[in-house]
C-alpha cells in the first residue's frame, strides 16, 4: 500500500488538487491522507473544512494562525507551520508528499517533509510570477522536490534550470484546465437562487489579492480598480475575497465599503469550485491579478482583465488583457470586453496550461515510480 499525503491551504489550492485526490483513491493500493490547513479552517475565508470532509475521508488539520498582515505575521506562521507540519508528517509518515504551486504555508511544509526524508512531489513548478513573495517560495519548494509536474515544456527549462533530473520531471498541464472540462455546471437560475444575486446584461467577477514584492502597487490597484468598477452602471459585479498575503486587510475594507454602496455589486468569501466555475460561465470577464485568471479562464472563453504585476512572468492566453494600474487604463479594458470586432481574439485560442488527461498522468506517476534513490538527488548541471 503506497501512502500519499496531499497539502492544501486554500481553496485555491485544493480546486486544483481534489479532482486529482479522487483519481488517486480509485487506484488500487493507494490510501490519500489530506493535510488540511491555512484558510480552511478559517471562518473570514468561508471555513472550507467541512466541504474537504464530504470529499476526503482521511483528514488532518492544522491551525495555522494568521492573526496580522502584516510580514512578522507571516514570518511567525511560517515557523509554526514547519513544527506543526512535520509532527504531522512524522505522525502520517507518508511514502509520498504532494504539494502544489508556491504559497509559503507550502514551503514550510516541504521543509518538514524533506528533513523527515519523504519524497515530494511538486505541482507547477518552474512558473513564474514576478508580483509575487510566492515566487521564491514556489522555486525553493522545486529544490526541495524529488518528482515535478510542470504545465508547459517552458516550465521543464526552468526546472532543469535548477539542478533537477529530467527524468523526474513531467510535463503534464495544468489541473485547472481539467476541471473547467468536468466540472457540472449550474444552471443560471439555480446559481441565481443559491446565491441570492440576478445576473444582469452586463456581468464581471473580480478576484484581486496584495501585490507582495512590490507593495506600493497595492495603492493603485485600489484606487484604480475599485474606482472604475464604480462608475459601471447595469453591471453585475461578482467579488471574491482576498488571499491572506500581507496587505490583505485593507483589501478587504474597501471591497466591502464599495459592496455596500452599490446593490449589484456582491461579496463572497468562498464560492468553491462549482459555483466559482458557474459564476464565470455567465460573466464576461474575470477581473484581477489571480492565477485563476491565467490559467483556467481561458479555457472558458472568457476575457481576463489582469492587473499590476502579480502574475508578470507567466505564459498567457491570447484572451488576457494586460492592464496598467490606472483607472483609465481598466476602463478600456473592460471597454473592450464589449467590443464585438475584439472577440476575435478567441478564434483559435489556445491555453498554454490545457493538455489532456492531466491528472490521470500524475495518478500513474504517484502510483508507479520508484521511490528508492529519490531522496538522495543530485544536482544536474546543464551541459
Amino acid at each position: 500500500m503506497r501512502k500519499i499525503c496531499i497539502f492544501t491551504s486554500s481553496r485555491a489550492d485544493y480546486d486544483l488538487l481534489s479532482n486529482l485526490g479522487t483519481k488517486l483513491r480509485r487506484l488500487k493500493n493507494i490510501k490519500v491522507i489530506f493535510l488540511v490547513t491555512g484558510t480552511h479552517l478559517s471562518k473570514k475565508h468561508g471555513f472550507f473544512l467541512n466541504t474537504i470532509k464530504k470529499e476526503h475521508k482521511i483528514i488532518f488539520q492544522s491551525k495555522l494562525n494568521i492573526n496580522s498582515d502584516k510580514r512578522l505575521g507571516v514570518i511567525k506562521a511560517f515557523s509554526s507551520g514547519v513544527d506543526d507540519y512535520g509532527k504531522l508528517l512524522k505522525k502520517i509518515n507518508p511514502d509520498i508528499f504532494l504539494v502544489l504551486g508556491d504559497r509559503f504555508e507550502a514551503f514550510a511544509a516541504s521543509i518538514s517533509a524533506n528533513i523527515l526524508k519523504i519524497p515530494i512531489a511538486h505541482i507547477s513548478g518552474g512558473e513564474v510570477t514576478e508580483g509575487a513573495m510566492d515566487d521564491a517560495f514556489r522555486h525553493s519548494i522545486t529544490k526541495l522536490s524529488n518528482i515535478h509536474f510542470v504545465a508547459h515544456s517552458t516550465y521543464k527549462k526552468r526546472v532543469i534550470q535548477l539542478g533537477e533530473n529530467k527524468k523526474n520531471i513531467f510535463v503534464v498541464g495544468g489541473t485547472g484546465p481539467e476541471n473547467v472540462r468536468e466540472v457540472n455546471f449550474i444552471n443560471k437560475k439555480s446559481l441565481e437562487k443559491n446565491l441570492k444575486l440576478n445576473f444582469l446584461k452586463r456581468n464581471l467577477l473580480v478576484t484581486i489579492h496584495p501585490e507582495t514584492v512590490n507593495e506600493d502597487n497595492n495603492k493603485k490597484i485600489l484606487s484604480s480598480l475599485l474606482p472604475a468598477l464604480k462608475k459601471l452602471s447595469n453591471t453585475l459585479v461578482i467579488f471574491t475575497a482576498p488571499n491572506i498575503d500581507p496587505g490583505n486587510k485593507i483589501f478587504y475594507k474597501k471591497i466591502l465599503q464599495l459592496v455596500k454602496q452599490k446593490k449589484n455589486f456582491k461579496y463572497f468569501k468562498s464560492l468553491g469550485k462549482q459555483k466559482y466555475f458557474s459564476c464565470i460561465r455567465y460573466c464576461d470577464a474575470v477581473i484581477g491579478n489571480s492565477s485563476s485568471g491565467i490559467t483556467e479562464v481561458p479555457s472558458m472563453k472568457k476575457f481576463t482583465i489582469n492587473i499590476g504585476d502579480r502574475q508578470k512572468g507567466r505564459l498567457f492566453a491570447k484572451s488576457i488583457i494586460n492592464t496598467k494600474l490606472t483607472e483609465e487604463a481598466i476602463k478600456r479594458s473592460i471597454k473592450k470586453v464589449y467590443d464585438t470586432n475584439f472577440y476575435k481574439k478567441f478564434y483559435n485560442l489556445k491555453n498554454p496550461y490545457d493538455k489532456s488527461k492531466t491528472s490521470f498522468k500524475i495518478a500513474k506517476v504517484l502510483k508507479s515510480i520508484k521511490l528508492n534513490k529519490l531522496y538522495n538527488k543530485k544536482f544536474f548541471d546543464i551541459k
